[in-house]
């Protein structure tokens, strides 16, 4: 980056490292982001850093309903399909409910059988005979 006296000569080896290394693209970035964002444009290196995907989330449609039937419903039976179709399939939107109310969201399980699809594969012991 700093003891050379063409850049073209030294392109390949920027493509080659710093566009397909993150930590080293990091490290350059560290060590002089405004060279590095020159030596970007004129050797055509991209970052190989991807952010991370968005954070799934519950959408505010379904918030609306689960919050509803946990707070303002007068027949939790009527609310059961809206719990398992909801709290049931989507990890997000289980994670909003817990937070709204732990304790409501505990009984609800009990009471409507909601799964909670955060866990992952669960072993069930069927009988004693099993251990």
């Amino acid at each position: 980056m700093f003891n050379t006296t063409s850049i073209d000569e030294c392109c390949p080896t920027f493509q080659s490292i710093l566009g397909t290394s993150c930590p080293c693209y990091k490290y350059a970035e560290d060590l002089d982001n405004q060279v590095l964002i020159t030596l970007e444009a004129y050797c055509d290196v991209s970052t190989p850093c991807r952010s991370p995907p968005p954070k799934p989330s519950c959408p505010a449609s379904d918030q609306e309903k689960v919050k509803t039937c946990m707070f303002n419903t007068t027949s939790i039976d009527e609310c059961c399909p809206t719990f398992n179709s909801i709290l049931g399939t989507s990890c997000p939107c289980y994670k909003y409910a817990e937070d709204l109310d732990n304790q409501v969201l505990i009984t609800l399980e009990s009471y409507c059988d909601v799964n909670n699809p955060c866990n992952g594969a669960q072993v069930i012991k069927l009988s004693k005979d099993d251990e």
